[in-house]
Order: C-alpha cells, then structure tokens, then sequence
C-alpha cells in the first residue's frame, strides 16, 4: 500500500535525494525547501511517496494566484528501480483526487516534447488533453500542456488556451520568489484600477491592440 509522506523540514533532505534519482537532468533543490514556506498550504505542496519501508518517488501540486481555478502537478515521479510496476499511475490518480478535494476546477501540467515519448503516452493514458504551449511571451517552442476536469460530473476538458505560465521566470527564480512576484504584480494592478481606472483601462487597450498587430 502507497503511504504519502508531507515534505517537511525533517524529511527534506530525503525528498531532494529522491527528486534527483526521478529528475538528474531537472533537478533544482531550492524547490522543495521554499515550498515549506508557501502560504496556504496547498499553494506550493510536496509528498513523498512510500512502499513498505522504501522511498519510490515524489509528487506536488500548486497553483498561480492569478489562475486559482488550476491546480498543477509538479515534481511528480518514481525512481527508476521502482518503475513499470503500476505505481506512478497510483500516485497520479492520488494527487488528482486530492486537487478535487481542494475544488479546483482543473488539473493541469506541462512537459517538455522532446526524448519525452513514455512521459506523453503516460498522461494521455489518465484522460489528459495535450495541447502544445506557444505565446508571444515565453520563449519556448517544445512545450506541450495536459489538462483534465477536476468537475465531478462534466468531464469536459477546458483548454489552457496559451495564457502565460511564467516560464522564463521560474528558470530565473525559485518558485516561491515567483509566485511573491506575481502576487506583487496582481496587487498593483489592482491598486492602479482603483486609483486610476482610465490608466489601467487605457494600458489594457494599448496591450489589446499589441496583440492584435
């Protein structure tokens, strides 16, 4: 039976050991650590994933402040020895009922394209639709999003549609650090419409029309 073990700042050490053996080529070891500081809780949340007396992987969701509906799954994985045994699909289908249970209205993640074959036919295989990720403002061109409905009866798939995932921000800045920033950003614009609605209103046709031409 599959136990989930809550990162935490005793087993944290553990959970960066268990990130690099299902992640060597990504793995980022202030991510795991600045999620034990993230308010609330489930904003930026770790587990680590156990078999008997043995580690075999890791998963996590989180979401953007500005995109609340959308849980994301994050750093989820089983170590190579542990693979093939039906385990990785256990442990999706856990993180996936426990983002219903917080009631968001979709789960989502991104991958890279490419020497990712197993990874894609794996999601594809939940009832996850693909879409390729491609906006003016990121700057990535082998990025694919999976999305499924988190609704308990409409099963129907809402696309991610394009919006901005901060991409390019999260190579620059932990993940926290980024989600302080955009949170930052949303309140200012905020403060802006409220102070000076013509400003704000006159920026978003001007970014309208930008995108327009």
């Amino acid at each position: 039976m599959l136990k989930f073990v809550a990162v935490n700042k005793e087993n944290l050490t553990l959970a960066q050991e268990i990130q690099k053996k299902v992640f060597p080529k990504e793995y980022q070891n202030d991510t795991l650590q600045n999620s034990l500081n993230s308010s609330p809780e489930y904003l930026s949340q770790f587990w680590l994933v156990k078999v008997g007396k043995k580690f075999i992987g890791l998963t996590g969701i989180y979401y953007y402040p500005q995109y609340p509906k959308d849980a994301w799954l994050n750093w989820f994985g089983v170590i190579p020895e542990f693979r093939r045994k039906g385990f990785g699909r256990k442990i999706f289908n856990r993180t996936y009922a426990y983002a219903r249970r917080l009631g968001f209205k979709n789960f989502r993640l991104y991958t890279d394209l490419k020497d990712n074959a197993a990874t894609l036919a794996f999601y594809k295989s939940r009832g996850m639709k693909e879409e390729r990720y491609s906006p003016n403002q990121d700057d990535f061109t082998d990025i694919v999003i999976f999305s499924k409905s988190c609704h308990p009866f409409k099963r129907k798939i809402v696309s991610w549609g394009n919006k901005y995932l901060y991409i390019q921000e999260q190579l620059l800045l932990s993940q926290n650090d980024m989600l302080n920033c955009v949170k930052k950003k949303v309140r200012l614009s905020i403060l802006i419409f409220l102070k000076h609605p013509s400003i704000f209103l006159r920026f978003c046709r001007m970014s309208f029309f930008r995108k327009k031409s």
